[in-house]
Parts: C-alpha cells; sequence; structure tokens
C-alpha cells in the first residue's frame, strides 16, 4: 500500500472509486476461470509479522474465504436464509419487487472471462462486498492453530544468547530449533544471526565473534573445526501466470538461461534500448537478443504455452539475485560455470537461434560469491519519460533492471508477492522543495493473472511459503547442442525433492584439506538436484571460554541428532532440508559433527576437522579465495580447465538408477575457479538479523522425480 510503497495498491483494490478502505487489507486476489475454478497462494502470519490479527499459540485465528457473489437478489424475501424469510420491513413494495429483481440480477459490462479494467469506470463484482449477509453466511471458515513462534526465547529463556553468525540457508531451521532451546531449562538461549557467509568467517578469523555457519571452506588462524549441520540449498523460485490467468507450475531452466538473465544480455526496451543497440558499436550484437526470457527459443522450447511479454515489465528480463557476498552465489555461479553450453555462451558464442551475451559479461571467470554489475549502458537523453531521472541520476540501465537483493528473504518476498526489485520508475520530487530530485523507483507489483518474476531464495524459504521452484538441467543427451531445439527431448531436468537432494549428497566428495564435502559440479548424477549445499559450523577448539565451549559442542550435538528429525515442530528439521542421518547416506557426516564436538567442548586444539584424516592447511585466512569478493571483470579470456582434485571420497557416488544412454559430450566442463584477494574486514557486513524463511512447492518438471503437490486454495 501507500504511494509504490512495499508493493504499490493493487489495481483489483482500486476499483470502488479509487478508495482502500473497503476491503480488509490481508485479502488476497487471484484470476478465476469462467466456469469459476481457480487457485492462489496466501499468507499465514503470526502475531510476529501481524500485530493487528495477533494469532500465535495463545490466540486461535481462522482462515476465512468468502464467495463474493454480490448481494442478495431475493427483493422479495421468498428464500429463506438460515431457516429464516426477509422480515417484512425490510420487504420493498410489492409493484418495485420485479424491477429491484431485474437491476440486480442485470448482466455486468464484461464477458465471461474478460479482464476487468480499473481504469474504465464500470464495477465488476467486489469484494467490497464481502460483509452483506448474503455473502458472509457463504462463508468458509478453516480453524488454524500455531506453535510457538522463534520470539518465545525473549521471554522465556535467560541469559546472554550463544550466537551462530551467517548462512542465510539455516534460518528456518534455527528458527525451528531456538525455541527447543531455550524452553529447556538444561540448555541456553540459541540466537542465529544471519548475514554473509564470507563475512561471518572473517569475523571469526579475526576473533570478533565465537562462531560461524557457511558452506565453503574457509582457514582461521585459530584452529577450527567445520562441522556438518544440515544439508539445504538454494533454488530459483518463481511466481508465473499462464496463459489463463493462473499459476505455472512446471518451470524447467537451463544453465545459459540462468546465465542470460544474470548477464544483463536481455534488452527489455524496444522503445529505447533495442534504437541505441543498433547504433552502439559494443551493443550492435545484442540489438537482436529478445527482449526477455518469454520471448527467447530456448526458454518457450522449455516451457511452451506461456504468453509473451512485451516492453515495460522488467521481471522476465533478470533473475533476482544477491548483492552481497555469499556461498549461495558462489554455488549457484559454480554450477552455471560447469554446464559447457553456458560456458561457451559466457565465452561469446551465440546460442543456436543467435542471441549472444552482453560483450561486458564477455569471458567472465567463475565462481563468484558476489555477482558483479559490469554494465554501464545509461538510458539515452531521448527516453522523454525517463529524462528528469536520467538527467537528475544518472544510472547504467541494465543495473536497474538486475537491482539485486541485499538477503535472500528479500528476494523471497519480491517473488511471493510478485514485486520485481527492477527500479525504471522515475518518480517526481517534491514539488514545494526546489532541490529536490527525481528518484528511480520500484514499479508496483505485477497484477495478478499477469505476474513473472524469478528470483534466487533458499530451499528452506521456498519451502515455508509455498514458492514454486524451477526444476535444473543437469544432463544433456542430445547429439548436437548447436542446433535448434524445439523441446526439451534429452535433456534432464531436477526438481528439488528428498530423493534428488539425497542423490546430491550422495554424490559429494571429502577434500581431504578443508574437512568439508563439495559438490561435484562438473560429475553430478543423472537425479541430482544442482542446488543442494552443505552448511557447516565453523567453530574454534582453542580460545573458548569453558561454557561456550560447553554450549557450542551440545549445539553439535543437537544438529547431529535430534535436530534431524523432520518436523513442523520446535525443535525439529522443516521441509526444504535433507535430514543429515545415516538413513540418508550420510552416517560419515554425523560421525564427523560429533567427533567435532568432541573437540570443541575439550579445546584441546584439534587443527583439523575431525571428519578428515589430513590436517588444514596452517596458511593465513587470506588464502581462501571463497572468502574474496566477486569478480571484478570479464577475465581477459576463457577460464582454464582446474586440475582434477586428488581428494578421496568416503562413499561412492551413486545415481538415479534410472537406464540413461552416456551423453554424446561431457554434461559439465571443468573451470577454474577465479583467484581473488582477502578483503579482510573490509568484507563485514553490519550484522543484519533477519526474521522469516519459506516453505516450497517443489514440483516437477521434464523428465525427473515428482514431488508432492503444494497446498493450495481451490
Amino acid at each position: 500500500y501507500g504511494n509504490q510503497g512495499c508493493a504499490g495498491v493493487p489495481d483489483e483494490d482500486t476499483i470502488d472509486a479509487g478508495t482502500t478502505s473497503t476491503l480488509p487489507q490481508n485479502t488476497t486476489f487471484a484470476a478465476t476461470s469462467v466456469g469459476g475454478s481457480g487457485k492462489v497462494k496466501f499468507i499465514l502470519a503470526t502475531d510476529e509479522t501481524n500485530v493487528d490479527l495477533g494469532c500465535s499459540a495463545t490466540t486461535t485465528c481462522s482462515l476465512v474465504a468468502i464467495p463474493i457473489m454480490g448481494i442478495s437478489c431475493d427483493p422479495t424475501g421468498a428464500s429463506k436464509r438460515l431457516g429464516q424469510s426477509l422480515p417484512a420491513a425490510y420487504l420493498p413494495p410489492a409493484a418495485e419487487a420485479e424491477s429491484a429483481a431485474d437491476n440486480c440480477e442485470t448482466s455486468g459490462s464484461f464477458q465471461p472471462g474478460q479482464p476487468q479494467q480499473s481504469t474504465s469506470g464500470a464495477l465488476a463484482v467486489s469484494g467490497a462486498l464481502w460483509w452483506s449477509a448474503s455473502n458472509w453466511n457463504n462463508r468458509i471458515v478453516v480453524p488454524l492453530s500455531f506453535t510457538a513462534g522463534s520470539s518465545v526465547c525473549s521471554v522465556t529463556g535467560s541469559g546472554a544468547p550463544v550466537q551462530l553468525y551467517g548462512s542465510e540457508i539455516m534460518a528456518e531451521a534455527t528458527d525451528q530449533w531456538t525455541p527447543a532451546f531455550c524452553q529447556n531449562p538444561k540448555l541456553f538461549n540459541l540466537s542465529h544471526v544471519q548475514l554473509s557467509e564470507p563475512s561471518a568467517r572473517s569475523l571469526l578469523t579475526v576473533g570478533s565473534v565465537n562462531a560461524a555457519m557457511g558452506t565453503n571452506p574457509g582457514q582461521f588462524f585459530n584452529p577450527t573445526v567445520q562441522a556438518p549441520v544440515a544439508i539445504g540449498g538454494f533454488a530459483i523460485s518463481y511466481t508465473i501466470d499462464d496463459s489463463s490467468g493462473q499459476p505455472y507450475e512446471h518451470l524447467q531452466l537451463d544453465a545459459r538461461l540462468l546465465a542470460k538473465l544474470l548477464t544483463e544480455s536481455y534488452t527489455e526496451d524496444s522503445n529505447y534500448v533495442v534504437p541505441y543497440m543498433k547504433e552502439s558499436v559494443k551493443y550492435r550484437s545484442m540489438a537482436a537478443n529478445p527482449l526477455n526470457i518469454t520471448n527467447d527459443p530456448e526458454f518457450i522450447a522449455l516451457n511452451p504455452g506461456l504468453p509473451h511479454i512485451g516492453t515495460g515489465v522488467p521481471g522476465p528480463a533478470t533473475l533476482i539475485a544477491l548483492s552481497e557476498l555469499s556461498d549461495v552465489t558462489y554455488a549457484l555461479t559454480s554450477y552455471i560455470n560447469a554446464d559447457p553450453e553456458a560456458r561457451a555462451f559466457l565465452n561469446g558464442k551465440p546460442d543456436p537461434w543467435g542471441m549472444v551475451v552482453n560483450p561486458s559479461y564477455r569471458n567472465i571467470s567463475l565462481p563468484v560469491n558476489q555477482w558483479p554489475l559490469l554494465d554501464t549502458f545509461i538510458q539515452p537523453q531521448y527516453n522523454t519519460y525517463n529524462q528528469p531521472c536520467i538527467t537528475q541520476s544518472p544510472t547504467p540501465y541494465m543495473q536497474l533492471i538486475a537491482n539485486p537483493a541485499l538477503t535472500l528473504a528479500s528476494s523471497e518476498l519480491a517473488v511471493q508477492y510478485a514485486h520485481s526489485t527492477a527500479k525504471l520508475n522515475c518518480t517526481p520530487g517534491n514539488p514545494s522543495d526546489p532541490g529536490s530530485i527525481h528518484l528511480w523507483a520500484q514499479y508496483p507489483a505485477d497484477k495478478v493473472g499477469q505476474r513473472f518474476i524469478l528470483g534466487v531464495t533458499s530451499l528452506g524459504e521456498a519451502n515455508r511459503y509455498d514458492l514454486d521452484t524451477a526444476a535444473l538441467q543437469t544432463t544433456s543427451y542430445v547429439p548436437d547442442a548447436t542446433n535448434q531445439f524445439p523441446d526439451p527431448g534429452g535433456r534432464i531436468f531436477v526438481a528439488p525433492t528428498a530423493d534428488s537432494m539425497k542423490n546430491a549428497a550422495d554424490a559429494m566428495v571429502l577434500d581431504s584439506g578443508s574437512g568439508t564435502w563439495q559438490m561435484p559440479y562438473g560429475s553430478l548424477p543423472v537425479g541430482a538436484y544442482p542446488g543442494t549445499m552443505p552448511v557447516y559450523a565453523d567453530i574454534p577448539t582453542s580460545g573458548l571460554s569453558a561454557s561456550d565451549a560447553k554450549d557450542y559442542a551440545e549445539f553439535l550435538r543437537f544438529a547431529a541428532g535430534p535436530g534431524q528429525i523432520s518436523g513442523s515442530g520446535n525443535g525439529q528439521l522443516p521441509g526444504g532440508y535433507l535430514p543429515m542421518t545415516a538413513a540418508n547416506g550420510l552416517g560419515d557426516m554425523v560421525s564427523a559433527t560429533l567427533a567435532d564436538a568432541n573437540a570443541v567442548a575439550t579445546q584441546n586444539g584439534t587443527p583439523k576437522t575431525a571428519a578428515s584424516s589430513q590436517a588444514q592447511s596452517g596458511g593465513g585466512a587470506g588464502s581462501n579465495p571463497n572468502d574474496s569478493g566477486g569478480s571484478s571483470g570479464p577475465s581477459s579470456g576463457a577460464s582454464t580447465p582446474a586440475a582434477a582434485s586428488s581428494s578421496p571420497s568416503t562413499r561412492s557416488p551413486s545415481g538415479s538408477g534410472t537406464a540413461l544412454p552416456s551423453p554424446s559430450t561431457s554434461p559439465v566442463a571443468a573451470f577454474g575457479k577465479t583467484p581473488g584477494m582477502f578483503s579482510g574486514l573490509s568484507g563485514v557486513l553490519i550484522p543484519v538479523i533477519l526474521g522469516g524463511g519459506l516453505l516450497a512447492g517443489l514440483l516437477a518438471a521434464g523428465l525427473y522425480v515428482a514431488p508432492r503437490v503444494p497446498k493450495r486454495v481451490r
């Protein structure tokens, strides 16, 4: 609500004389088919995020669905409602009854299925009539119950919290674990301070914090274990409406499409940008690129039947990524870098339809843990609509579209509400202040039935908020990848499910140098979900107080045991995570964490992760490229193949068991990492405590796994 506020005022909420006061502010809108069917997701909020409703473990609430059918068209009072006829005092005169019925039942201004336009001056059936007896009497009431939220620890817990810094993909797990700690008198307050994983490792390195959580290996001044505590990951979450205005649920993406989105290779604006590109030496090759992903033949082949979106809608032209340093970005760009088609595109090879990479990103070295915004093109001055902002706040146009999110939670909110982070709206300054300037701002949220937005989220967030998640390509059996293809045939796409995460975890290889398990993006099994990520708790085995050492050891024992029991209750592991158990083939990780817990408890200076048979290298923190900043620009040429690792695996990776022919070409390519300087404290962000998490409509697409059906109102 408000002037472009969080998401602007929905058009559906302005049809009654432009007012927004006629509907409850937690109303959910949806597109309905001609036959009356449809589905929509809705938000469940506790008193932690919606004080007005006040729902909690002690205050019950209900979900109320109200069929809106106008008002009663029974002016004679002939029908009975709840066993009673209309009181005589409310009946119209007999002479007026017939005309009253005719007026009430008259046909509307729109054909069935025709979208209502708020500017037309005519009313569709209005949600403003939700309170009328003829609507309210048909209400459907669903009682809701809530478990105790994480805020319970602020009133029931005692003592200073034991803090863990980092890994936002752990947010949903720690949200459920925290109450189990603070409500147990034998335990302690547990606090998860969410921030960039590289920043958390930097803080731990210099002794500013006692524990960090993340995925990538770290190198620390003090002896430190990196104990596995969870198997989570990232998702490409989306809100997309199909040609009938209903949510699309079977999205398939390959690594090349993700590379196109991240490198700002879609032109987006045919009115101002494309003409400039035709005149520019640098950008001339991009002039023929599709406006956005919905017009890309590659996307259409993988996802047929979706509407083609034109100029002026930024959502389909970008993927909402992260602006901060992140292990998630490192994992995502590792997946992209390992795909031969995506890597060739990044190196300058056109896709089979002729689309080329934005020249600002050509030959970019990957992976990186911070995605760089490299394009410097500023809108031409003849764009009269945005002229004031172009003049007063000249900002690269493609960067305005990409405009990354600060956190995964911010990206999740954008996807959940179909509100692109792109800032292409020029808002005027204060008319009464001659010194005020025009500012770039976000567009309002996409209209229901016309939504299209893609964002990087955690699997835990996607699960908590029932976001749809894309199936990602893992393998191609296409004989000649240079040919145009009309459909997904010969390509394997894997959605995030318990089975696909288990296949990925089973393929992880133990790096004996760091004692951490790493994902072999260059040799993933067919049925392994590429976004699967292990999370480690990095805790020193020297220098902690006896009390802290005891508490952190207890946390590790909990994470390796009770914390891996799946469920929605406090102390359990929520959806979006693979239980780290022996039953899932992860007994070696459990054993490692328990051994690490003993090392933390005794503070014996163990110089290595107990899971590893080889001591960690004793170099300073500056030797770890994973904790450097993102690429500062395109490299001088293509990445060079990396030497094969000699680190042994503690288990043999297994495939999905599906009999498939051998791929004609290697499904991956091994490329070297981007070296970088250790950023030290310059890479440390001010810790920000974020609430929230997510839920996934983990759906399958392509040739592999079928996940659960998401809960919806139908």
